[in-house]
This record gives C-alpha cells, structure tokens and sequence, in this order.
C-alpha cells in the first residue's frame, strides 16, 4: 500500500503528556538534549519551560525535533513501512523539513541545523515588523476579497498566506491592517482568529528573511526529493535552494495541493484510515482533508500513544 504521510507546520504546541511520553525513550532525549544545547539552554526542562510558543525561533525546530521522533517510532513499529520506496511525503510550510528528513533526501543533523537557521531568519524579520497572521473562517472568498479592498483604501494592504481549506483562509499583515480586518470580519459575522505566530508569515513581509536564510540552501543535496510532493505554491520553482528560500514568501496553498497529492500517491478511499496518516502536534491537516476529500479521513498521530502496533502494509 502506498501511504501519504502529511507532516504539519508551526502552529501547534506538543502537548505535556505527550514530551513526557517522547521523553520517555532514548532517542527523544538525545535528540532534545542536543536541542537545547543548540538554542543556548541548559537542559531540557529550562528548553520546555521556557514557553514563547510564538517565537519562531524557539517553535520550528522544537516542533521539527518532535515529528522527527514521531515518525521514526512509526517507521519502526510499522516493520519500515513508512521507507521512501512506495510512498509519497508532504509538509505544510515547516513540515517540509519532516518530509524531506522522513525520505531520506538528507541527514538529520543537516535538516536540524537548517531549521534553526529559517527560524532565526524568520524570527529576526519579524522582530523588524509589527506583523501577525489571522484565520478567517468562511467559504465567501468575496468576503475576503471585499475586506483586502477596504483595508488597502485604508492605507493597509493584506496578504493571503495560507489557503488551507476550502472554509479557511489564512491572512497576513501588519498588526493595525489586521485589527482593521478582524473588525470588518466581526460585521459581516464571519469568524475570525488569530494566529499564534509571532510574523506574517509566507507573505511578502518575510523577504528579508529569505535572503538571509538562501546561503543556507545553496548546497541543499536533493537526490531523493522525488518522494517529497511539495506544495503547489512552490511547484513551478525548480531548483530546491530557490524553493526553500521562496516557501517562506509565498503562500501555502493546500486547497490546490490535495488533489494532485492524492492522485500522485494513487490512493483510494481507505474506511481504516491508514492510507493517509497525519505527523504533528495536532490535527490540523486531518481537519483540512475530512472537509474537502471526506472519504480519505488521515490516521493523526500526534503523540507516541497514537501510533498503532502495525499498519496495513499491502
């Protein structure tokens, strides 16, 4: 059988019992301890007490660290199942590093050190601007139209940055451009919620952070991306430097990317729900296909007690 395995971005903590659960293993404090040294902690209690879940450069490698974890204790209880050969990997935004790390594209140390670095970048350009990103939950998209035509006659102007489902739509801004959205949103009843990040981003606001972090991707090695199905908003991009580095400038867009993706891996609609599983610290993108491909409803693995003894492998 072939698997999709989705792997989530930022925007999720790991919950407590689920570090302790990963914690509970060798490589869980291996790999974290090594993490803390890495971001100037002294342990991994300082690392977790830490708790500015929106800083980015705090966030991303914490959460890259644990899918990490996460799938190679799939992989393992699967009988290495979840190996390159036969299967396809996708990554929301941050989750690229998963899925280029879970196809073996490259090591995990290289992937790490990457991760540190986007973040860094992402965080700094964001400390330059009073940004932020907010959901907007409506399947109007004139709606949201109308709202970017308002708040631009204003003297503001509104990014899309995450087409993540046919019922929400993920905007970016600065902080005054956003408040004025969310106000306009509260007239017109239609929900609204901020995003806990502490940047806008995957919009233009992000260029500085880009071209800080593309000397960190000149030598990326992509000889076994053929397994990673990237985003559609990257797609068009064919080296893998400009791709890293343009993915945080453009918008995500999973709206277009499911179809493709389930057509590229040949998946059927599966009542077990083992076809398509879901890695992270939420169900974010099980939420996203349930809505637009409901009978292909993910398998979410968000902590160790989520993985199954076995999959079905055939």
């Amino acid at each position: 059988m072939t698997h999709i395995i989705l792997f989530d971005g930022q925007g999720a903590v790991p919950s407590s019992s689920a570090l302790r659960s990963i914690l509970s293993n060798t490589a869980g404090i291996q790999r974290f301890q090594e993490l803390s040294e890495l971001l100037g902690f002294s342990d991994i209690p300082s690392m977790f007490a830490y708790g500015h879940a929106t800083e980015t450069w705090y966030m991303q490698p914490v959460i890259f660290v644990y899918e990490s974890l996460l799938f190679d204790e799939l992989d393992r209880r699967s009988g290495h199942a979840m190996t390159p050969t036969g299967n396809l990997y996708y990554g929301h935004s941050l989750g690229l590093y998963t899925a280029l790390y879970a196809a073996a594209v490259s090591p995990y140390e290289e992937l790490l050190h990457m991760v540190i670095s986007r973040g860094l970048c992402m965080q700094h350009c964001s400390e330059a601007v009073d940004s932020g990103m907010m959901a907007v939950m409506t399947y109007d998209t004139e709606a949201i139209a109308y709202v970017c035509e308002i708040v631009t006659r204003l003297g503001g102007h509104l990014y899309p940055a995450n087409y993540n489902s046919f019922g929400e739509t993920v905007i970016g801004r600065t902080t005054s451009a956003l408040a004025q959205a969310k106000e306009l949103f509260n007239m017109m009843n239609i929900r609204s919620v901020d995003v806990q990040v502490c940047g806008a981003f995957h919009t233009k606001l992000m260029k500085s952070a880009a071209a800080a972090f593309n000397p960190e991707c000149e030598h990326f090695d992509s000889h076994a991306a053929e397994y990673v199905y990237v985003d559609q908003s990257i797609k068009d991009i064919p080296s893998w430097t400009s791709r890293l580095t343009e993915q945080i400038v453009r918008p995500t867009d999973f709206v277009s990317t499911l179809p493709s993706l389930l057509t590229a891996g040949g998946v059927r609609p599966n009542p077990d729900g083992n076809s398509i599983i879901e890695i992270g610290p939420n169900t974010t993108l099980r939420r996203y296909v349930n809505e637009m491909a409901p009978r292909h409803s993910p398998l979410a693995i968000t902590q160790l007690d989520d993985i199954p003894n076995a999959l079905l492998t055939s």
